[in-house]
């Protein structure tokens, strides 16, 4: 019995602790923090946009070195399906052929382990079909986990990048 736990405790505890070592990968869900309706103001309804990835194909890149990863191609993914959503609500069709174009990219993306919390920064580019441009930055802090953080900094992003003067006046001409 004593050979026994002198062999399979240490041998336990060495994959445990290599278990421990690997990378998280964190994938971005629009239907985890839908955009809130009252966080979409007034557009001008019954239009159509064309909303394009910047990413032509997946960016993996690391938020938290040799810790967690996530795709920013996927990521941007996600924000153009919240952008639709918040669109939706005002009666405006995100559809392919749209009177007016949308590029965005969701870029510089840090997550950070903290005290009780996990801290996730999000910066979203927008190009607009008027050669106008511009960036948000969203921090999110949360007392959940990892994919929380992610997920709450995109959603949160996105609905400044609905309310930015910016969009509502391009959306609106």
């Amino acid at each position: 019995m004593k050979i026994l736990y002198q062999t399979l405790f240490p041998l336990l505890a060495i994959v445990l602790l290599l278990a421990g070592c690997g990378v998280i990968h964190i994938d971005a869900d629009a239907k985890a923090y839908p955009v809130s309706e009252k966080a979409v103001p007034a557009y001008k309804a019954g239009q159509t946009i064309t909303i394009t990835n910047y990413y032509a194909k997946p960016e993996v890149v690391a938020l938290m070195p040799k810790r967690v990863e996530g795709d920013l191609k996927q990521y941007t993914d996600t924000a153009i399906k919240l952008l639709e959503q918040g669109l939706n609500y005002r009666d405006i069709k995100v559809a392919a052929g749209g009177e007016k174009t949308v590029k965005l990219r969701v870029y510089n993306v840090k997550y950070e382990q903290a005290t009780w919390t996990i801290r996730t920064d999000v910066n979203i580019g927008v190009e607009m079909g008027n050669g106008e441009s511009f960036s948000v930055f969203h921090h999110n802090p949360s007392p959940g986990n990892g994919w929380r953080s992610v997920n709450g900094a995109i959603t949160r992003a996105t609905e400044k990048v609905l309310k930015h003067p910016k969009f509502v006046r391009y959306i609106n001409e």
